[in-house]
């Protein structure tokens, strides 16, 4: 089932907005709920492992 919600997005546009959504809800579909909130989870942790992790994928 799908569901509709309604959230505000810090961005420069509207366009920009839009686009971090579907980044958002593309991600959420590509990983399983318990995968998600790991994330997350790691993530909110450290923050510099995006760019670790950028670098070993480059």
């Amino acid at each position: 089932m799908i569901y509709t919600i309604k959230l505000g997005i810090e961005a420069q546009s509207e366009q920009q907005a839009i686009d971090i959504a579907n980044d958002l809800a593309e991600l959420k579909n590509l990983l399983s709920d318990k995968d998600l909130k790991e994330l997350k989870k790691v993530i909110k942790k450290n923050p510099g492992i995006v760019e670790t992790a950028k670098k070993f994928l480059s």
